[in-house]
């Protein structure tokens, strides 16, 4: 549970909670399109690509990156799109429902486009409290990049068994199966037509019994070797708490998974034998606030029953109505979170697939 919320009202002003996409303009930065605004006027194309029915189920932000660092109040990482030493793009980028807006930063890191230098900036911006005078300068960091995970050179655009040793040598085997299918796609931005391409790529499995989570290449090299979840300050999207997140829904995942991403596909009947606690109505409030970092009272009695032995929680993705007032509501679409050390088994044994994108 987090500390109490000390900080002074001047720090808690560049938290971004306090900044609104309508204000873009006004701050010199190019307008977002957001699920409960929609876009000041005309969707440029760049951005209507991105777009594509029932979207404001999935995503509630898209817009370039600049614009997105301003409202999480992150403004100095345009320094490294302005800087060319950097390899960081003023690119649109999208934010999935369920995650809080420092999402994108961890992502990006992820994927090596943000020095680990600047995300120590992060830390003790967004974890303490405490804002710099004046921010940093790109070309005095050093550039420490995330580690290089390549597509492994075997893997084809047509699916085929591998070994799983020989795609991750580092990889503990026990319970991971021996041979796992792999494949490489293109990766695209309208994600409900890539979802149809990666379906025609599991017609040999029933896809209504498959469970699917979007990680980065990095994350996939460490899960590999300790299959468990990947936790740390920088991770912001976890509703229920620490755990390993998938979801029934191919679509869902793919939001996670981003343009130089990896999708798991799991088998769902291994999982189905673990104890399982639902989360729904006063449950499922009680238990986002809570990893959320909202106020909750009376805590000692509000813990969903079976919390503690539970090994997988179920529940709806969160969503939000209401505009700039916007209260957290359950969406239509769920989540499944390995929660235990025999849930992290079962998920492990249960790997059937991995699809790299590029």
């Amino acid at each position: 549970m987090s500390e109490p919320d000390t900080r002074s009202e001047s720090q808690s002003e560049s938290r971004s909670d306090r900044r609104y996409p309508p204000e873009l303009v006004t701050q010199g930065y190019e307008p977002v399109w957001d699920f409960q605004l929609g876009y000041p006027g005309d969707i440029p194309s760049e951005i209507a690509e991105y777009l594509y029915p029932a979207i404001g189920r999935y995503v509630q932000i898209v817009g370039p990156l600049s614009s997105i660092f301003w409202l999480i109040g992150a403004e100095f990482l345009n320094e490294l799109i302005r800087d060319p030493a950097y390899i960081l793009q003023d690119e649109i980028r999208t934010i999935p429902h369920a995650c809080g807006t420092l999402w994108i930063v961890g992502a990006l890191y992820e994927e090596g486009k943000i020095p680990g230098s600047f995300m120590k900036q992060i830390d003790l911006l967004f974890n303490y409290g405490i804002r710099q005078d004046s921010p940093i300068s790109a070309q005095a960091v050093n550039h420490s990049l995330a580690r290089n995970s390549p597509i492994p050179s075997t893997i084809s655009t047509s699916s085929q068994g591998h070994r799983v040793t020989d795609l991750f040598p580092f990889a503990r085997t026990d319970p991971l199966p021996s041979t796992i299918f792999g494949l490489r796609a293109k990766w695209d931005k309208n994600i409900g037509r890539l979802e149809t391409t990666i379906q025609s790529k599991l017609t040999a499995m029933n896809t209504d019994q498959l469970l699917f989570k979007g990680i980065s290449r990095p994350a996939l090299v460490s899960h590999m070797a300790v299959f468990c979840p990947i936790m740390s300050n920088n991770n912001f999207d976890n509703e229920f708490g620490p755990g390993f997140y998938t979801a029934p829904r191919l679509n869902v995942a793919l939001h996670y998974s981003g343009p130089s991403g990896v999708l798991l596909v799991f088998d769902r009947p291994p999982i189905d034998s673990l104890r399982k606690l639902p989360l729904s109505s006063e449950d499922w409030l009680t238990t986002i606030r809570f990893w959320t970092n909202c106020p909750v009272g009376d805590l000692t009695n509000r813990v969903p029953a079976l919390w503690n032995s539970a090994d997988v929680l179920e529940g709806p993705i969160s969503t939000a109505v209401g505009g700039r007032n916007a209260r957290i509501v359950e969406g239509p679409d769920q989540q499944v979170v390995g929660v235990s050390a025999n849930a992290f088994r079962e998920f492990a044994s249960a790997l059937k697939m991995v699809i790299w994108f590029e």
